[in-house]
Order: C-alpha cells, then structure tokens, then sequence
C-alpha cells in the first residue's frame, strides 16, 4: 500500500526548511512531520471545543425550562 501524496512548498518554505533543518540538526521530514503533528492536535483541540460548545448548548436549561409542560 503506497501513501504518496504530492505537495508543493513556496520557495521561502523550502529555504526555512533548509535553515531550520542545520541548525536544529533534523532532516525536513522530521520537522515536516513534528509540524502537522503539531498542527493536527491544535485543529483537533479546536474541533474538540466546539463539539464541547455544542453539546453544552443544548444543556443549558434551567430546572424550570427542563419540566416544563411534564406532569407527574
């Protein structure tokens, strides 16, 4: 099973790249992939959050609100 995806970096990127790579002394790809990781937990935070929001809109009633119209 093959996982080729083709990306395409500005000129400046790669350069940085380059940079950061000799002085942090890691290879572009362990940097690259130390990035996305980064970038992925962030987004999944985010999207965490907003679920969070969400479902704890829905919640948000107070104990009148919440029996209203029941009998018992």
């Amino acid at each position: 099973m093959e996982n080729n995806i083709k990306i395409e970096l500005n000129s400046h990127i790669v350069q940085d790249l380059q940079v950061y790579s000799e002085i942090l002394e890691k290879t572009p790809s362990e940097i690259i992939n130390t990035a996305l990781k980064d970038y992925f937990e962030k987004e999944q935070e985010k999207l965490d959050a907003d679920t969070l929001d969400m479902d704890g809109g829905m919640t948000k009633m107070d104990f009148d609100e919440f029996w209203d119209g029941v009998d018992i």
